[in-house]
């Protein structure tokens, strides 16, 4: 397997004198940042108690975001997957904005793509409505800011971290791993 001048293996399996780094159609970069949100005393995502409080930081929460840019287009995806319980539509707009001032119209509501884990422990009251924000008593400008910062930042790392690399799709079935909530609807 040849090394690239980047420090990406490129190689086809056959033996190393033979191999020819393949040409790369695409620069594809790779950036993580914390969303953690606040330490202490903070409801937390998705728990209606407002007595349920955070009482410390067992583990940092992440943003995880890889870039994929096409030299020949200039067309360009941004794709984060950030350890919340959901995203709200207030972090869906704050993130291409605060992009927009880093890298102008490089990255909008057309090519940035935000998912969540669905994990409860991330950060409460990071949305602008109401319903989302009643365990935490109202709207949490630190952990909305941790949240976005977070994501922003793991988009950024990943635009610096752009480079030549190529894309592909594996498929697979995994058995036995999973269980649905509702055993109900479980068909055997």
């Amino acid at each position: 397997m040849a090394a690239a001048a980047d420090g990406l293996a490129v190689g086809t399996g056959r033996a190393a004198a033979a191999d020819a780094p393949a040409p790369c159609p695409y620069l594809v970069g790779r950036g993580v940042a914390d969303v953690t949100g606040a330490a202490a005393e903070s409801g937390m995502m998705g728990y209606s108690k407002p007595d349920q409080q955070t009482s410390g930081i067992h583990q940092r929460l992440r943003a995880r975001a890889f870039v994929v840019a096409d030299p020949a287009s200039g067309n360009r995806v941004a794709w984060c997957c950030a350890d919340q319980g959901i995203l709200p539509f207030a972090v869906f707009r704050a993130v291409p904005a605060r992009l927009a001032a880093a890298y102008g119209t490089a990255y909008t509501e057309q090519n940035v793509s935000l998912s969540a884990t669905h994990a409860h422990t991330g950060p409460g009251g990071c949305s602008h409505d109401l319903a989302y924000d009643l365990g935490t008593l109202g709207f949490q400008r630190q952990n909305f800011d941790a949240v976005v910062s977070g994501i922003t930042e793991a988009i950024g790392a990943a635009h610096a971290d752009l480079r030549p690399g190529t894309l592909t799709l594996g498929r697979g079935e995994l058995t036995d791993a999973s269980v649905n909530r509702s055993r109900a609807f479980t068909v055997s």
